[in-house]
């Protein structure tokens, strides 16, 4: 989608798709009232009020608007709180958070913990509406045949999560690699994700099998929904010590598949390093890729995120909650 003298830009997240905004504040960002940066390696967010992921901008949206931040950050923006690397500003309706030289535990804290304030007018709902409501039921959709008895999967909901299981593929790499490193990732994805077949109970060679992009964008999904409440910074800070193994997140994907252990049997601590995992491993991939197969590369995600479009979702009574619920953002 082309917005603003031809700068492509996500009209809606890419984990639980609500939509983005018109932005108001800056000229070189016209989507977000909820915004990220890392003026250093030159990253540039859109933070979802929905479901609090961050979805990176393509790289030539980029650069503009992260000097404007920049400027805005240095002059009139005002501090609204602060840890040692990483600050949140407030621009008018434009909350800003700047990443300096955060360490990984400082800086998935803020992206995966409680780092931004919840909404009050959802205390009255239940965690499990809310998440049916952001994410409406499927993680996936489309048509894979098990290989051993030939049932077909049509889709793939996101109360499955936890017997799903999770497998490292080649060319996982460590999310703390800076971006002169290899790229990893880009050719066959960093996970895979089984679904064991109902019909002939094999998922080892049964099943539906999901890999490369396909594979990172649901996982992405999946975790975002079941970690959709946050957690505390205890378990964030021990989720990125297990990130610190020296064999990378490979590793870490290993010990959290061993044995096909499903989702469902993997501990908060887990379960959250395995979301930052996957992110990063999205994230890296697309700081890697040339200008052109960036682009396409964004278009397949968002065709794959419109696929899983809570809008699909069987449960229209719900669709009045939900305006409620997003009238705000």
């Amino acid at each position: 989608m082309l917005l603003r003298e031809n700068i492509p830009m996500y009209s809606r997240c890419l984990v639980c798709r609500a939509p983005f905004p018109e932005g108001r504040v800056l000229e070189h960002l016209p989507r977000g009232d909820r915004v990220a940066y890392d003026i250093h390696k030159g990253r540039l967010w859109l933070v979802c009020r929905s479901c609090r992921r961050w979805s990176l901008l393509p790289l030539e949206s980029r650069w503009e608007a992260l000097e404007e931040l920049e400027r805005l950050v240095s002059g009139e923006a005002r501090l609204l709180s602060k840890t040692d690397n990483i600050s949140l500003f407030g621009a008018g309706p434009l909350e800003i958070v700047r990443v300096g030289s955060a360490d990984l535990a400082e800086e998935s804290w803020w992206r995966y913990g409680r780092q931004l304030p919840a909404r009050s007018r959802l205390s009255r709902w239940t965690p499990p509406l809310i998440r049916r409501l952001r994410f409406g039921v499927f993680a996936w959709v489309g048509q894979g045949a098990c290989p051993e008895c030939a049932y077909v999967f049509r889709d793939l909901l996101l109360a499955d999560r936890q017997i799903l299981i999770v497998r490292p593929e080649e060319g996982l790499g460590d999310p703390g690699e800076i971006e002169g490193s290899e790229p990893t990732g880009a050719a066959g994805g960093a996970f895979s994700i089984t679904r064991r077949c109902p019909r002939c109970r094999d998922a080892q060679r049964g099943g539906l099998h999901l890999t490369g992009i396909e594979a990172e964008l649901v996982l992405a999904r999946v975790m975002a929904f079941h970690n959709q409440t946050g957690e505390s910074r205890v378990t964030v800070q021990a989720a990125s010590r297990l990130l610190q193994d020296p064999e990378g997140p490979a590793s870490l994907v290993r010990v959290l598949s061993r044995h096909g252990r499903p989702l469902g049997d993997l501990q908060p601590m887990g379960l959250m390093a395995l979301e930052i995992t996957v992110n990063a491993a999205r994230e890296r991939t697309l700081m890697k890729l040339e200008v052109e197969a960036l682009q396409a590369r964004w278009r397949r995600e968002e065709e794959l995120a419109a696929v899983m479009d809570g809008e699909l979702s069987p449960v229209a009574r719900l669709e009045a909650l939900a305006r409620r619920v997003r009238g705000g953002d």
